[in-house]
């Protein structure tokens, strides 16, 4: 059976302070700044995961969305998996929330960004 992981709350606070060192402009000219909240999370050994438990890959789309990406630490990273594929054991407690929408009645027409752990 995996172990549960759990983030404590000194590291949740590092890796909040990170993501809104990020989205603290709010407005973004082109969407949700995906790669540099990746790369920010990655410099503290935390990884996006998708469904299946790989690292997160894809896009986000849409004038408007939320989604829910969740996270999970480095040190649970299985390499020796049969797929040859590295699968992590995400956080239990915590999680990415990110939500956006563009602002049309801007004249530059930005994204506004929302994101935080739950």
């Amino acid at each position: 059976m995996a172990r549960k992981m759990i983030i404590n709350q000194k590291n949740r606070r590092v890796a909040s302070k990170a993501i809104q060192s990020i989205l603290k402009p709010t407005y973004f000219a082109d969407g949700v700044p995906l790669d540099a909240l990746s790369d920010a999370l990655e410099e503290l050994g935390i990884f996006m995961v998708q469904e299946d438990n790989t690292e997160w890959e894809g896009f986000l789309c849409g004038s408007k969305g939320e989604c829910f990406i969740r996270l999970a630490p480095k040190s649970s990273e299985d390499i020796d998996h049969p797929s040859g594929l590295a699968f992590y054991e995400p956080f239990e407690n915590t999680g990415l929330r990110l939500t956006w929408y563009k602002c049309e009645s801007r004249r530059d027409s930005k994204f506004e960004v929302i994101g935080y752990l739950t």
